[in-house]
């Protein structure tokens, strides 16, 4: 059997090759990325009031075990299979 590459024109560098010394008067410019994030994106790591609201009701219900019953367990399973399927 022959394998043979596929040349799809990308010119991949060695591990020997080194970048080219500048000498001292020369200085190499440096890149600089930017980066824009939308006010949406910023305010989504704001929690507002009514979810930190949520969030103790769903931490005082785990501490009672709430949700180990049967019940909540058997409603979750249902809904992740609807989910999938």
């Amino acid at each position: 059997m022959d394998i043979q590459s596929i040349n799809n024109g990308f010119n991949i560098p060695s591990r020997t090759q080194k970048k080219p010394v500048l000498n001292s008067g020369e200085s190499e410019k440096k890149a600089m990325d930017k980066l824009d994030i939308s006010e949406q994106a910023k305010n989504m790591g704001k929690v507002a009031a009514s979810d930190k609201k949520d969030l103790s009701e769903i931490k005082a219900k785990v501490n009672s075990k709430f949700y180990d019953s049967d019940k909540v367990i058997e409603k979750v399973a249902e809904n992740i299979l609807n989910e999938i399927i």
